[in-house]
């Protein structure tokens, strides 16, 4: 397990590029990032709080870390209030955290936190986070399959008795979604037949990657239908 007391402390330490790049790097190749939960006009998003006389969101690298600064801190939600999301996600967030006049991103909160402006997210997660390296093909790829009918007209019953779901998928990790958005709304895409940078998963995983995620309002079938994941992720009568 990294040690980012100890990273933290070596960057304040001793400040340098290869002290500066081991913190943040490690903290981009987390798989997820923990937050606690803040309820707001349009939906859940990181809670923030005031540290350097400026209001900045709070983040923790791991659930456990995330859950007991909730007990310390009394938070409402005694149920799940740590909300995780890959980093991704996370930065995407950025645009809505400053219409509350968010600035800052302060990981670990206590003396040995470490700082940045939420603005450089954007910038850090191209420079810090992993991209896998592409690897040539030994043969040929062969032509995608014809794209199968889809029967008309397209509902939620008929989606969701499919086999399966071919899933857009981030390149970098196969079993997590790539998302759209929509203004402060997240969309799930999928589609009924197999295409490129899609990943074949049943109904009820993909339902539950969703969920999970929290975040997610709408899936998008086929570039056609968009049906709210409440109505997809709930049993219906």
């Amino acid at each position: 397990m990294t040690d980012f007391a100890a990273l933290s402390r070596a960057a304040r330490e001793l400040p340098g590029p290869d002290t500066h790049d081991r913190l943040w790097r490690a903290w981009f190749e987390l798989s997820h990032w923990h937050f606690l939960k803040s309820a707001s006009p349009i939906g859940i998003l990181p809670a923030s709080g005031f540290v350097y006389n400026q209001r900045c969101v709070l983040a923790f690298t791991s659930v456990e870390r995330a859950d007991g600064y909730a007990k310390m801190t009394h938070h409402p939600d005694r149920i799940a209030p740590v909300l995780s999301v890959i980093p991704e996600v996370a930065v995407q967030l950025v645009p809505r955290l400053q219409m509350y006049g968010v600035l800052g991103l302060v990981v670990e909160p206590g003396p040995d936190n470490f700082y940045t402006p939420i603005v450089a997210l954007f910038a850090m997660l191209q420079r810090y986070r992993p991209r896998p390296v592409p690897v040539a093909p030994r043969v040929p790829a062969p032509p995608p399959p014809p794209r199968a009918p889809v029967p008309a007209p397209m509902t939620a019953e008929r989606l969701l008795a499919l086999p399966a779901w071919h899933v857009v998928t981030s390149q970098a990790d196969p079993n997590v979604p790539a998302l759209a958005d929509r203004g402060s709304d997240l969309i799930a895409q999928i589609y009924t037949a197999p295409r490129p940078s899609t990943t074949p998963m049943p109904p009820p995983r993909a339902l539950s990657l969703f969920v999970d995620m929290e975040l997610v309002r709408f899936v998008r079938f086929d570039d056609q239908l968009e049906i709210e994941l409440v109505d997809l992720a709930l049993p219906r009568s």
